[in-house]
């Protein structure tokens, strides 16, 4: 009977093993900056907890980094504002050698969602993406 048990729990694992194993092959790209929590003229103030939300008071602009796959070729920002429902801004970011940055300058107060859509050298899954909201943006 242990044996029976251990060959199902193998059996129920291997799946699991191959789809991680699998998981580091695919495209992605994920936003690492802004982080959530509450910002205070460039000092983090508060961490974020789950689900995650930003608050940035005293600033002027939003520095967005990433970190993506290798396969990863272009990267396109866009900013888009939830209370007046349209885009603010959008940058293309064509420099896989240094990083998928941007730049948001000249924000005026509200509430945003900041999108990335990459497209990644990959039959399988040419397109990565990224979402990071509500960020809450109160300039100096």
């Amino acid at each position: 009977m242990k044996k029976f048990a251990i060959l199902i729990v193998l059996l129920l694992a291997v799946p699991i093993f191959q789809g991680l194993a699998n998981s580091e092959n695919d495209s992605y790209i994920l936003i690492t900056q802004p982080d959530g929590g509450l910002y205070f003229y460039g000092r983090k103030l508060i961490p974020a907890y789950k689900p995650s939300w930003t608050v940035m008071v005293g600033y002027s602009s939003i520095e967005v980094n990433t970190v993506s796959s290798s396969n990863v070729l272009t990267a396109y920002f866009t900013l888009y504002n939830l209370f007046t429902r349209e885009t603010v801004d959008s940058v293309l970011d064509a420099t896989p050698s240094d990083g998928f940055t941007c730049n948001f300058s000249d924000m005026q107060k509200g509430s945003y969602i900041i999108v990335v859509v990459a497209l990644a050298l990959d039959p399988n899954e040419p397109v990565a993406s990224d979402w990071r909201a509500p960020i809450i943006f109160l300039p100096a």
